[in-house]
C-alpha cells in the first residue's frame, strides 16, 4: 500500500516532467521541423527560442511540488496530519463532495467523511 500511496502522491511531479520533455521535444524540435515555409519560418524560430523557457518552467513546477508534496509525506510521517482510520495511510486535502466535506486516503483509496 505504501508503493501506491507515493505513487498517487508523487504523480503530478512526474506528470510535470513529463510535460517538460513532451514541451521540449514538441517546441524545439517537432514544430520548426513542420515550419518548412518562407512565411511560417518565423513562427518555427519562436517555437524553437521558447522551448527551454517553458521546459525550466515545468521542471521548476514539478521540483516545488514535489517539495511540497515530500513535506505533506514528512509530517504524515511524524504523526503531525491526518491518518486514514482503516488503514493508518496519508489522507488528501479536504474535498467538498455531494453529501458534505471528505478526505480521500492515498494508500487504500477509501473515502471518509468529516460530518
Amino acid at each position: 500500500m505504501l508503493n501506491q500511496m507515493l505513487l498517487r502522491l508523487f504523480a503530478v511531479p512526474l506528470l510535470l516532467l513529463l510535460g517538460a520533455l513532451l514541451a521540449l521535444l514538441f517546441l524545439g524540435w517537432f514544430v520548426p521541423h513542420q515550419m518548412n515555409s518562407t512565411i511560417l519560418a518565423g513562427l518555427g524560430q519562436q517555437a524553437a527560442e521558447l522551448a527551454l523557457p517553458v521546459f525550466w518552467g515545468f521542471i521548476l513546477a514539478a521540483v516545488v511540488t514535489a517539495l511540497y508534496q515530500g513535506f505533506q509525506l514528512w509530517r504524515w510521517h511524524e504523526g503531525k496530519t491526518d491518518m486514514c482510520a482503516n488503514c493508518g495511510g496519508m489522507v488528501s486535502s479536504v474535498r467538498n463532495g455531494r453529501y458534505g466535506p471528505y478526505v480521500r486516503c492515498l494508500a487504500c483509496g477509501k473515502n471518509r467523511s468529516l460530518r
